[in-house]
């Protein structure tokens, strides 16, 4: 079998990280070192990196083919920002918003974590976990919130995906916040009448459920937006590699919404959408 790496967690990622006891295969990596100055020359090299597929190609990268719904300049750009703002201090007095896209058994479970910090989004955590522990995760989900000071009184909150009401009822119920989110729901519907909408959500909970099948479109045009917002709304840090590469894949239908067959770590994306929903 010969390839050139393609998506994340495909067949030959899986084969590269078998242990050598058990794998049944001989394995050669063939980077372009291999073939520098034999195959093609350096000037060939140093133009080859101006792609921003290069990493794949020459690499052994496991990236994905290249998306249609983000520019390669304004991702390039947000990851140049990523170090001005990026630090392991945490900044109190910043709007934060965390993203929760649940899933167990085979599914990953998506977390992300963003700030607003002079008008640019800053991401501050932005991780896939691998067959999660529905516990683990409710316990690592407060951990964050904790760590990051994400709860109401801060006018931080959490944004998940409604198709999980087991995990927002256990979120919910850790904070000590109304479980039956449902009837709270109806009940602002009819408080707020025709100015219902996502403001009210925010103005009367932290947790909060998000209808991901009506609103998954809006939300990806919403990621773009931010992204090429002037001379680019969002600062990520290189060390955030998923979603990095999430944003390099990500490909967008015909119809307007997510490839997600084609989109490498498309969890750790629709968490990140999911919290972009704080800011306007």
């Amino acid at each position: 079998m010969v390839s050139t790496p393609n998506a994340p967690e495909g067949l030959f990622e899986r084969i590269e990280k078998e242990p050598e006891s058990t794998c049944l295969y001989k394995r050669l990596f063939l980077d372009y070192t291999y073939g520098l100055n034999r195959i093609y020359t350096q000037d060939e090299i140093n133009a080859a990196k101006a792609s921003p597929s290069f990493e794949r190609e020459y690499s052994l990268k496991y990236l994905g083919l290249i998306g249609n719904v983000f520019h390669t300049k304004d991702i390039e750009a947000a990851i140049e920002k990523g170090s001005e703002y990026y630090t392991e201090k945490i900044n109190t007095y910043t709007l934060k918003s965390m993203g929760l896209d649940p899933g167990f058994g085979s599914s990953n479970f998506g977390v992300c974590i963003t700030e607003l910090i002079n008008g640019k989004v800053n991401v501050l955590h932005a991780e896939e976990y691998h067959r999660p522990d529905f516990s683990e995760m409710l316990r690592i989900t407060i951990s964050l919130m904790h760590k990051y000071g994400i709860n109401f009184e801060n006018r931080c909150h959490v944004f998940v995906d409604g198709a999980n009401p087991e995990f927002i009822r256990a979120l919910k119920d850790r904070i000590d916040e109304e479980i039956n989110y449902d009837r709270l729901i109806e009940h602002l519907k009819s408080s707020y009448g025709k100015n219902f909408g996502l403001t009210s959500l925010i103005e009367n909970m932290c947790v909060i459920p998000i209808n991901f099948r009506n609103e998954h479109k809006t939300m990806l045009l919403h990621a773009k937006r931010i992204l090429e917002t002037g001379n680019g709304g969002l600062s990520i840090h290189p060390s955030f590699t998923k979603l990095i590469v999430a944003l390099r894949t990500a490909v967008e239908k015909g119809d307007g919404s997510l490839d997600k067959d084609a989109t490498s770590h498309n969890d750790v994306f629709d968490a990140f959408r999911l919290c972009l929903m704080r800011y306007k």
